[in-house]
């Protein structure tokens, strides 16, 4: 996104046809979702998230993928052409982060029919030698349920903690 002729609409026409063509057709992604800076400096950066039943569906979604993608594009040209112009927008630096959920989710159950702003927090856990998982969960569940749950202005709440990554103590939560 940090091109010279960045266009947003065209970034976006781009990766809903992808999405159309390929993503929403894979059965082992059950939802996707761009996340891009809104209220920091750093505009080029974008979070995109995927969801998966499974650890091994991760796997068999790129087979998909590479299936999908075939398909939608069988003329190699075009095929090429477009994967080109989508990876235009991206730099080869990033970095693929897998979380697990934890408890005191609430989901967001309204249609999403329109772009939406999300809160996305970053912790960096840091248990004493003496600290407990049970411990962490009888100070943050009460607060989750009285304070995250009950506030009218928090449509969705979605609780995650590294699984597989660079951070093991990372504590993400989306509101």
């Amino acid at each position: 996104m940090d091109m010279e002729d960045f266009s947003m609409d065209e970034w976006k026409t781009v990766e809903k046809e992808f999405t159309n063509k390929v993503t929403a057709k894979n059965e082992y992604v059950l939802a996707t979702n761009f996340g891009i800076h809104f209220m920091t400096a750093d505009n080029t950066e974008l979070v995109y998230v995927q969801l998966f039943n499974s650890w091994n569906d991760i796997d068999k979604a790129s087979k998909r993928n590479g299936e999908l993608i075939k398909a939608a594009w069988p003329d190699e040209v075009k095929r090429e052409a477009f994967l080109n112009k989508r990876d235009s927008y991206y730099d080869a630096y990033h970095s693929d982060e897998i979380y697990a959920t934890i408890s005191g989710a609430q989901p967001y159950l309204e249609e999403e029919d329109k772009e939406m702003l999300f809160y996305v927090r970053k912790s960096h856990l840091a248990f004493p030698d003496d600290g407990t998982e049970k411990e962490f969960n009888e100070l943050r569940d009460p607060f989750v349920k009285d304070v995250i749950h009950k506030n009218q202005y928090i449509k969705g709440y979605y609780p995650y903690v590294h699984a597989w990554g660079a951070d093991k103590r990372d504590f993400v939560e989306v509101l």
